[in-house]
């Protein structure tokens, strides 16, 4: 298992995200596994001992988002500048059969649950004017 907690956060920014999650072992044995971001960015990797079946939790792992500054981003039409989205993936390095899970984020910085959404961008098309002839 894994999973971003808060899956979603809506107010002050900046805030931290946890990752937690759990793997899960039918044997005795190693576990190697490491997290990777969205962004490709990759954790260092880490181990789980099993001396037998069942289930650990494994390393805590975060992430702190705070709201981008000021015209550093471009917004076409879907989120709003202060909405940052983005994922971790718990990646299962070995013993084969390798696997992976995702656990997806949102937040919202700066927005209240009382908040309004703020009207569509709207954009006007202007009539290209001849050119004068020399």
């Amino acid at each position: 298992t894994f999973e971003a907690d808060p899956e979603v956060h809506t107010g002050d920014c900046p805030v931290t995200v946890r990752f937690n999650g759990t793997l899960t072992a039918n044997r005795a044995g190693t576990v190697t596994y490491q997290y990777v971001r969205h962004d490709g960015t990759k954790s260092p990797q880490f181990s789980l001992a099993f001396d037998r079946a069942g289930t650990q939790p494994t390393r805590a792992w975060t992430t702190t988002v705070a709201q981008p500054a000021a015209g550093t981003t471009l917004s076409a039409g879907g989120a709003a500048p202060g909405d940052i989205q983005g994922w971790y993936r718990l990646e299962v390095l070995s013993p084969p059969p390798t696997g992976q899970v995702v656990a997806r984020y949102r937040v919202m910085c700066g927005a209240g649950e009382d908040d309004e959404e703020p009207p569509p961008a709207r954009l006007r098309a202007v009539p290209a004017q001849p050119r004068a002839q020399p």
